[in-house]
């Protein structure tokens, strides 16, 4: 299974840090992605784990991306700016230097998932991944979250 999740992660990774995609990556990746389906219920011998791994990359990778989004628009001040109250009780913080010192970098870990990160942890990563995914290839993904799964929304 570990080994599954690190080429699904290493293609995800490849899919979200790309300058631009190419004009065949939106049809050519969810031929793979239904490759990588194939292989994980062959390889996933308890169904309990390939659904364990879907919902937790549907609930908690949603989670991470929605966070790390929701970072990058505060530190723009012209878009969101701390009320007077907030910069009382927290005058050092930033949500630019926040976004530099923790955000900026979240997407590293999605190229390590089987491997150096592991465990529950790994879907957060590559459930992040695949909405980053899914707004470059099918960026009307978000109406359609609630009656599919990720897996189902790379595949179509």
């Amino acid at each position: 299974m570990l080994a599954g999740c690190r080429v699904e992660s290493e293609l995800l990774f490849t899919l979200v840090t790309k300058e631009r995609l190419a004009p065949g990556d939106s049809s050519v990746s969810p031929k793979v992605f239904r490759d990588m389906q194939k292989l994980f219920a062959a390889v996933i011998v308890d169904s309990l784990h390939l659904r364990y791994k879907r919902w937790i990359e549907w609930s908690e990778g949603v989670a991470r991306y929605t966070e790390r989004e929701l970072a990058g628009l505060s530190r723009n001040l012209s878009f969101y700016e701390p009320t007077k109250e907030f910069r009382s009780l927290f005058p050092w913080s930033s949500y630019s230097g926040t976004w530099t010192d923790y955000y900026a970098g979240m997407v590293n870990p999605i190229r390590f998932v089987g491997e150096g990160v592991r465990g529950r942890v790994m879907f957060y990563y590559s459930g992040m991944a695949k909405e980053y995914v899914l707004d470059r290839i099918r960026p009307d993904w978000r109406s359609k979250y609630f009656n599919k799964t990720l897996d189902d929304l790379l595949t179509q």
